[in-house]
């Protein structure tokens, strides 16, 4: 049989050549599953960033609103995703640069190309348009530039690893962890001052997004830090889950490579840094389980340690079957599992599917109105995407807030008179419910001559202290600002409450609610007289506390600040404290 052109090539071309046409055609891929299946929530939350471009976000440095920017004037998912999907060949490709060593054949670079298909992550970060697509390519690049530095310590090569540096870290907050194990597996570059220049220009680099964290009160460390944690306290279910993850993402298949691969000793930079990579995340990211839940994607530069593990093992094994048997394996596993995403046949539920037919079911209901979306910051970016009709995430109290609160949107939909909202609500007992066609519900109320509230501040007018009896409600002198160019003005049909919110655990929020009687001005501060009742039997203790105003009949954005509230019991009744 005479051989075609591509079987030719094949046989005839470099190792890198080769390589790189794998990876095009890996990258083929990406983008037929990128164009053809729908959004994940947070890519839709991301593209709201890439409509309004800063130097930071809530919950995100702007790295990932800049990538989907880049590529936004295509119509549909792929506008969204396309830079995302560019970036992991490349990603790719460079880390084989640092792993083939000075003589590669075509066989490593075949072998190669399986390791990377096989593991899981790579399947998804080079598809959707999250943080961690561009995290996964800067932390090869930061290793590149890291190597070349290693090699020739100069001020340009210096030069190079600060930008990576600062690229890596405009990606995701944790890839300062990659920075900082890197570091830890070569400390004698603490000996060369072009290091600390390196670090120093970094910094330069990073410096506009910690300006925007200073002009927002640095919102997403405090986050990140301890606004995301729950409630806190070791759980065996949260261990088990990440030992589970983080043996998935490996592909327990090459367990066997593994072992031969990541228990080495080296001093070769690159291999100590990578092993330093590996283990490093592992541990860490396995204390913070003792506390908090972790989620799978945290680990992702692991993904990189583990393929040049994989790579050094299988080139210096025997048993090469038994690598083709679980590369090829997974290769087709994988293959298979995209093309039933792309076409689901088996009427799959869930983000990737049925997003476009759910949201124009929201919309032909709500004929064009604005919709708040209560508790639900995923969903209005989603909506706002698949119709292009006005929508607002609003966070509710105690909830976790989000980048919607940065963005005046509400009021520039109700500026005029008598303009009405629809209310995307989960829990009011007389919502509306419609079902969608993507298997799903759509509970709301609508709510005529709406008028947003969320700016209004509700504190108190002096710090609580009082003893009341047991049953006994809590009276509290509160000082109401309202903000807006119009009044604020409670209606029998539409009553508006303050609320006094517990904290005593993420799930459990007890709520006490004081109608207001009165008309709160426009551009002045009421001073209100409530009465609250106080949980019954609530436990000597420390408590989160704050005040919402509210429409009946959901609930509205945490108008006060967070407040600390000492309980203590006697005889003689409950003494409340506030902490200052």
């Amino acid at each position: 049989m005479r051989p075609t052109k591509c079987s030719e090539f094949l046989k005839t071309c470099s190792p890198n050549a080769l390589l790189a046409w794998l990876l095009v055609a890996w990258w083929g891929a990406n983008v037929v599953f990128a164009a053809f299946t729908g959004l994940v929530d947070d890519e839709a939350y991301y593209w709201l960033f890439s409509q309004h471009l800063d130097w930071g976000y809530f919950d995100h440095p702007p790295m990932v609103a800049l990538l989907i920017w880049l590529t936004s004037w295509i119509p549909g998912e792929l506008g969204v995703r396309l830079a995302a999907t560019m970036l992991q060949p490349g990603c790719l490709y460079l880390l084989w640069t640092l792993l083939r060593g000075p003589q590669p054949t075509r066989r490593d670079a075949w072998r190669f190309f399986l390791v990377c298909f096989s593991l899981p992550l790579l399947q998804l970060y080079g598809i959707l348009a999250l943080p961690d697509a561009p995290l996964a390519f800067f932390t090869v690049l930061f290793l590149w530039t890291y190597v070349r530095y290693c090699d020739r310590p100069t001020a340009a090569n210096a030069t190079f690893m600060a930008a990576a540096m600062a690229l890596l870290v405009y990606s995701k907050y944790h890839g300062v962890l990659v920075i900082l194990l890197t570091l830890f597996s070569n400390p004698r570059l603490l000996r060369h001052w072009r290091t600390y220049y390196a670090g120093l220009l970094a910094l330069v680099f990073f410096m506009p997004h910690l300006w925007w964290q200073y002009q927002h009160d640095f919102v997403s460390f405090q986050y990140h830090l301890a606004g995301r944690v729950g409630d806190g306290g070791f759980k065996w279910d949260q261990v088990a889950g990440y030992l589970a993850a983080f043996a998935a993402i490996a592909n327990p298949a090459w367990a066997a490579f593994y072992l031969r691969g990541c228990g080495r000793r080296t001093t070769q930079p690159l291999r100590a840094a990578l092993t330093s990579i590996f283990w490093g995340f592992f541990v860490f990211f396995l204390l913070s389980s003792l506390r908090d839940k972790t989620q799978p994607q945290w680990l992702l530069p692991t993904v990189f340690p583990m393929a040049a593990f994989l790579f050094s093992a299988v080139r210096e094994t025997p048993r090469k079957r038994l690598f083709n048997w679980v590369g090829v394996g997974s290769f087709l596993l994988f293959l298979g599992v995209r093309a039933a995403a792309v076409f689901n046949p088996f009427n799959f539920q869930g983000q990737l599917w049925n997003n476009r037919e759910d949201n124009e079911a929201i919309a032909a209901l709500t004929g064009g109105r604005p919709v708040i979306f209560t508790d639900d910051y995923t969903s209005a970016a989603k909506y706002a995407f698949y119709t292009g009709n006005p929508s607002y995430g609003q966070s509710v109290f105690f909830s976790r807030c989000s980048q919607w609160q940065y963005y005046n949107l509400d009021d520039r939909y109700f500026s005029r008179p008598g303009t009405d909202a629809v209310i995307a609500v989960s829990e009011t007992p007389d919502a509306s419910a419609i079902a969608l066609p993507g298997g799903g519900e759509f509970r709301y109320v609508t709510m005529n001559n709406y008028r947003p509230i969320r700016r209004v501040r509700v504190e108190p007018a002096a710090p609580i202290r009082s003893r009341i009896d047991e049953g006994d409600s809590l009276e509290v002198v509160l000082h109401v600002s309202n903000p807006y160019p119009y009044d604020l003005v409670p209606t029998d049909s539409v009553p508006l409450l303050v609320t006094l919110f517990w904290r005593v655990s993420q799930h459990d929020q007890p709520e006490s609610l004081c109608p207001i009687g009165a008309v709160l001005p426009a551009r002045s501060t009421t001073l209100l007289r409530c009465r609250f009742a106080v949980p019954s039997g609530l436990p000597a203790g420390d408590y989160g506390f704050g005040f919402s105003l509210r429409y009946q009949p959901y609930r509205s954005v945490l108008s006060s600040s967070s407040h600390l509230m000492s309980v203590s019991r006697s005889n003689s009744g409950i003494t409340l404290v506030q902490q200052q």
